[in-house]
C-alpha cells in the first residue's frame, strides 16, 4: 500500500510547508507543469535560520552563486503550459526519503528542510537534481551532515516545530481567550492546505 503525498507533505514543519506553498503559487503563476525542486530551494533559502541554510553556510556554500543558479533553473523551466502544476516526480521522491529519515535516524515527528537535503544527498538520482539546481551542493559531505546534524543545525528555527498535519492539535480556538491574530494565522493555514490539496489531487 503507497502512502499519500497528502499525508507525507503533511510531515512537513512549517517553514518547509509553507515554502512548497509559495513554490506551488510560483509555478501556477507562471504556468510551470510541475512544482520543482528549485522553486521550493528558492523560498527555503531566504529564510537565514532554516536548517537548509546553516547546513549551506557551514559547508561554505557561496549563497550568491546559489541564488543565481537557482534562478536560472527556474527561469529555463517551460511556461504558459498548465493552469495547475503537478507536483514533480524528484519533489514527491524527495519528501518520502525526507519522512523516512526524519523518523528512523533523526526520530523526529516532522519533516525538516535538512531531512529533505539528507535523503536526496544520500540518493544518486536525487543528488543530481540538488547537484543540476546548483553545483554548490557538491560542496555537501554528508556523512559529515548526519554525523553533526545538530551541531550544524544548531539555533535553527526548525528545532522545535511540529509538523503541520498536527496544527489543529497545537492550537485549540477558545472564543473568549483566542486573539485576532490566531484566527488569521488558522485561516491562512487553511489556504495553505487547500490549495495544496489541488496539486495533490493533480499529482496522484
Amino acid at each position: 500500500m503507497n502512502i499519500s503525498l497528502e499525508k507525507v507533505a503533511g510531515k512537513l514543519n512549517r517553514v518547509g510547508y509553507e515554502a512548497f506553498f509559495k513554490a506551488l503559487r510560483q509555478a501556477k503563476g507562471t504556468g510551470t507543469p510541475h512544482v520543482e525542486l528549485a522553486h521550493w530551494l528558492s523560498h527555503i533559502l531566504v529564510r537565514e535560520r532554516s536548517d537548509m541554510r546553516l547546513i549551506a553556510a557551514y559547508f561554505a556554500l557561496d549563497y550568491d552563486r546559489l541564488v543565481k543558479d537557482i534562478a536560472a533553473t527556474i527561469d529555463a523551466l517551460p511556461k504558459n503550459e498548465v493552469p495547475m502544476p503537478a507536483v514533480s516526480m524528484p519533489v514527491m521522491d524527495m519528501l518520502d526519503r525526507g519522512w523516512h529519515y526524519a523518523t528512523l535516524f533523526f526520530d523526529e515527528k516532522q519533516i525538516r528542510t535538512g531531512h529533505i537535503l539528507v535523503g536526496a544527498l544520500l540518493s544518486k538520482q536525487l543528488s543530481s537534481v540538488f547537484s543540476n539546481a546548483s553545483q554548490e551542493f557538491e560542496k555537501i559531505a554528508v556523512d559529515t551532515l548526519m554525523a553533526q546534524y545538530s551541531i550544524i543545525c544548531a539555533g535553527s528555527e526548525e528545532e522545535h516545530l511540529g509538523p503541520m498535519a498536527d496544527v489543529d492539535k497545537l492550537v485549540e480556538v477558545d472564543d473568549v481567550t483566542v486573539s485576532r491574530k490566531l484566527i488569521e494565522v488558522r485561516n491562512r493555514i487553511a489556504t495553505m492546505l487547500n490549495e495544496i490539496d489541488l496539486v495533490i489531487r493533480r499529482s496522484s
